[in-house]
């Protein structure tokens, strides 16, 4: 890890997402999240969370996140 955030957030916002399995859009959300925890902007990891959730089978890792979306709102 580099830190360069500020570089991180722009190749996330280059990538499109349309098209992409939900799977891998899921993971690209989870990216983009992790980008704002590790700069501890807690608000702002909320919303590519959640929509990750929604992209997200099953429940082993979704119950995780739910959590962790709760515990910041």
């Amino acid at each position: 890890e580099m830190n360069n955030f500020a570089e991180s957030r722009r190749l996330i916002a280059e990538l499109d997402t349309d098209g992409l399995p939900d799977q891998l859009s899921s993971e690209l959300l989870l990216t983009e999240a992790d980008v704002f925890l590790k700069q501890s902007r807690y608000q702002e990891s909320i919303d590519p969370l959640t929509a990750s959730l929604e992209l997200m089978g099953g429940n082993s890792p979704k119950n995780r996140y739910t959590y962790i979306i709760q515990l910041w709102q």
